[in-house]
C-alpha cells in the first residue's frame, strides 16, 4: 500500500500463494480484494480481502481452482465480481466470503470487469473469444454479447448513469456501447481526436468525475492559444507578460501535454476555451484560447 503525496511504502500485505494478478480497492470501506494465480494446480485461496487500515486479511474468498484475473467491488463493497482463467465470472460476498453466483460464457480467460453504479450489471471481456459481456448481478444471466473487437480489451468503463460503456483494445481501438441496447455507437482509433476525447472520458467515469460544461469564456489561472504554425499550443499564467512554454501538439488531435508539471490530456475545445482531464488529480481542467 503506497502513499500516493510522499511515494512511501504504508503497509506490505502477504500471505498470497503465488503471482498477485490482480487488486481492486474500495476507499470508502477501506478495504480491497486482491487475486493470485498458484502453479501448484491444487485448490488453494486465490482472492483474499484485505483491512486497509491495520493491513490484516479479513478473510478468504475460498473454492477457486486456478488463477484470478481480474476482481471490481461494487460501489456499496457488499461484494466483488472476479474473472477467471477457466473462463467464468463470479460474485462474492464481502460479509460472509461466500460465492452467490458463478457466470459461464466466454470461451477464453476472462480478463476485464467493471461494474456499474448501481451494482445491477457488470461488463466482462475475454482475452480468447474477444468479446465483451454484460450480466445481470440480480440473477447472473448473460444480458447481452457486445461484438465488434478483434482483440481483448484493454480497459473497460461504465458510465456514471449506467447507460454507456467505453472499452479499449490492446490494438489502440477505441470503442463506445449502449448497455441497454448493445448497439455500438462509436469507434476510433485511440490518438484520433475522437479516440482521445473517449478515452479521457472513461477514465473520468473511472475516478467518478464528470466533464464540466464547455464554456466560452475564460476559467482557471492558465491562458492558452494555438501557435502560429498550427501546430503548437502555448501557455502562460494569467497576468503574466511572457510565454511560459510552448508544447508540441497536433492542434485537434491534442495528445497529453505538460501544464503547469501535470499531464493533462485533451478532452474538447470550443471557439475560445479547451477542456484537459488531469491524469494526476482525475479532474477536468478548462482553460480560455486567446485566439
Amino acid at each position: 500500500v503506497w502513499d500516493i503525496r510522499d511515494g512511501k511504502c504504508k503497509k506490505t500485505l502477504s500471505g498470497h500463494p503465488g503471482v498477485v494478478l490482480c487488486v481492486a480497492i474500495h476507499s470508502g470501506a477501506n478495504l480491497s480484494v486482491s487475486g493470485s494465480q498458484d502453479s501448484s494446480g491444487r485448490w488453494k485461496t486465490h482472492l483474499k480481502v484485505w483491512d486497509l487500515r491495520d493491513g490484516e486479511c479479513k478473510m478468504d474468498l475460498t473454492g477457486v481452482k486456478g488463477p484470478v484475473s481480474c476482481v471490481a467491488i461494487s460501489p456499496d463493497a457488499r461484494f466483488c465480481v472476479t474473472g477467471h482463467w477457466d473462463e467464468t465470472v463470479r460474485v462474492w460476498d464481502l460479509e460472509d466470503g461466500e460465492c452467490k453466483k458463478t457466470m459461464t460464457g466466454h470461451t477464453g480467460k476472462v480478463t476485464k470487469v467493471v461494474i456499474s453504479s448501481d451494482a445491477c450489471l457488470c461488463v466482462t471481456g475475454s482475452s480468447k473469444d474477444e468479446t465483451l459481456r454484460v450480466w445481470d448481478l440480480e440473477n447472473g444471466e448473460s444480458k447481452m454479447e457486445l461484438s465488434g473487437p478483434e482483440e481483448s480489451p484493454a480497459s473497460l468503463a461504465i458510465s456514471p448513469d449506467d447507460r454507456f460503456c467505453v472499452s479499449r483494445d490492446k490494438d489502440d481501438t477505441v470503442w463506445k456501447w449502449d448497455l441497454a441496447t448493445g448497439e455500438q455507437l462509436a469507434c476510433f482509433c485511440r490518438y484520433s481526436e475522437g479516440g482521445e476525447q473517449l478515452m479521457a472520458l472513461a477514465d473520468c467515469w473511472r475516478a467518478g468525475c464528470h466533464p464540466p460544461a464547455l464554456e466560452d469564456g475564460p476559467t482557471g489561472n492558465v491562458v492558452a492559444w494555438p501557435g502560429d504554425d498550427g501546430d503548437t499550443i502555448q501557455w502562460r499564467a494569467a497576468g503574466a507578460g511572457s510565454v511560459s512554454a510552448s508544447d508540441p501538439a497536433v492542434f485537434y488531435i491534442m495528445p497529453p501535454m505538460s501544464f503547469d508539471g501535470c499531464f493533462r490530456l485533451f478532452y474538447a475545445k470550443s471557439s475560445r476555451s479547451v477542456l484537459f482531464f488531469d491524469e494526476v488529480t482525475c479532474q477536468f481542467v478548462c482553460y480560455q484560447l486567446l485566439v
